[in-house]
């Protein structure tokens, strides 16, 4: 089947309540030794609601309900990154309320040949609904989930434009733990390169 799978984006997200953003500015990761002084990126930026820290090998965002790490480094890299700067912030922010832990990844599907309803044919399923869309123009997409690992997994297929590059099919996967200590944050964090290798190989098997 002629197709481009492209890794759109990725990232690490510990939800919380009462985060301060003021706090993690690039001088206080410093000092807890997370970042080294010459890491910080231009595209930094702090506010009172918000931190926005960029690097070579990450960007950091934390606003009050969150702190997320999108890892930009090379995959085998990616999860010893994630438990040391999510762990770090984490384990030096103790009493935060933290209330889950999430790794999202997603991908566009290309279909670069023939009609793309016909190559989407198969998220196509005979049901009562259904029945109304069995035409030309109709676009298609689907919904899993189940436990995997820690995690409950939802994957949600759909079809997107993607600008300046026409249709695709977008594959987003969300591992998802709700957690009530910090001991259970460092726990999840050390998933991160489990999850990946799921969503990588299920993302090969459409490839073929």
């Amino acid at each position: 089947m002629p197709v481009d799978i492209v890794a759109a984006d990725q990232n690490s997200v510990v939800l919380a309540r009462q985060v301060n953003p003021s706090i993690l500015t690039p001088q206080w990761l410093m000092q807890q030794h997370l970042i080294a002084a010459d890491a910080i990126r231009d595209g930094t930026l702090i506010a009172s609601q918000l931190v926005q820290i960029r690097t070579d090998d990450f960007e950091l965002l934390v606003i009050p309900d969150r702190l997320q790490l999108a890892p930009t480094c090379a995959p085998e890299r990616q999860g010893e990154l994630v438990r040391h700067i999510l762990g770090g912030i984490v384990n030096s922010l103790p009493h935060t309320p933290y209330v889950a832990v999430g790794f999202n990844f997603n991908y566009h599907v290309f279909y670069r040949e023939e009609d793309f309803a016909a190559r989407i044919r198969w998220l196509f399923h005979d049901n009562p609904v259904s029945a109304s869309f069995n035409v030309p123009d109709a676009r298609f997409g689907a919904y899993y989930s189940k436990d995997f690992s820690v995690f409950r997994l939802n994957l949600d297929i759909k079809p997107i434009i993607v600008p300046e590059q026409g249709e695709a099919i977008l594959f987003h996967f969300n591992f998802n733990r709700d957690i009530n200590a910090a001991g259970i944050i460092q726990d999840t964090l050390g998933h991160w390169d489990e999850a990946r290798h799921m969503a990588t190989t299920l993302m090969d098997a459409v490839r073929r």
